[in-house]
């Protein structure tokens, strides 16, 4: 187990890890006990864990740094190929995409970022993060595998607010 255990685990809290490419292929373990040097869980459905998989906490809200070590190379990275777009993964809040902001400090102006939502958290906070991102993104996860209803209730919401505020964003750019 890291070091590096995340804060904001509770007992009972459901692992839900993705097996594979098909929906519903997944392994869910249940947090047991939470200590200073790791979590330890019950397998509740099991299956063979893969490398680079997908890892999420239904209902959780860990805290994670805004900005990782790696995520600051990777956008100071960006920043050296002066690229035009920026995606962020695993974007929970509007918080996420101003840390990311606030790193770019001007380096790379007009750079568009794009969130992308991947989590019950960023589902919640979708109207703030649409206020801050240039743009977003779902998941596929997010679109048709584990919250395909609310994908639904969120799309309608993201073209509703960007059919009232394209305009006032176009007037802004062209000004």
């Amino acid at each position: 187990m890291s070091r590096d255990v995340p804060r904001g685990y509770a007992p009972r809290t459901r692992i839900v890890c993705t097996l594979g490419p098909a929906s519903g292929d997944e392994a869910v373990l249940r947090i047991r006990r939470v200590t200073g040097a790791g979590i330890e869980t019950r397998v509740e459905i099991g299956g063979l864990l893969k490398e680079r998989k997908a890892v999420s906490f239904p209902g959780a809200a860990p805290r994670f740094p805004l900005l990782s070590a790696r995520d600051a190379r990777d956008v100071d990275y960006a920043v050296e190929q002066a690229l035009d777009f920026l995606a962020l993964s695993f974007v929970r809040s509007a918080a996420d995409v101003r840390a990311v902001r606030e790193h770019l400090g001007g380096r790379l102006p007009g750079c568009r970022l794009i969130a992308k939502i991947e989590s019950q958290e960023g589902i919640d906070n979708i109207t703030a993060i649409l206020e801050e991102a240039d743009g977003v993104m779902l998941s596929a996860e997010t679109a048709v595998g584990r919250y395909p209803v609310l994908a639904v209730a969120m799309m309608n919401q993201i073209v509703r607010y960007t059919e009232c505020n394209a305009p006032r964003a176009l007037k802004e750019e062209t000004e």
